[in-house]
């Protein structure tokens, strides 16, 4: 198994451990690290940000399901 498919199935244990999140990782490129990362989905994307706010509130109750 690659260095990147051993990270991968890191990743999918994750969201597979935590569902709801999105997670992702970013190779450092001055050592053979990586930095991990998550959030909370969906990522909302609004014209205002009073749309903004009622799509954050229907998540926020969809979540609390």
């Amino acid at each position: 198994m690659s260095y990147l498919q051993e990270l991968d199935a890191i990743k999918a244990d994750l969201e597979g451990r935590f569902p709801g999140w999105q997670v992702w990782y970013v190779p450092h490129s001055t050592d053979a690290g990586v930095t991990w990362c998550a959030r909370p989905k969906p990522i909302l994307n609004e014209a205002s940000p009073e749309h903004l706010a009622e799509a954050i509130e229907a998540a926020r109750q969809e979540m609390a399901l």
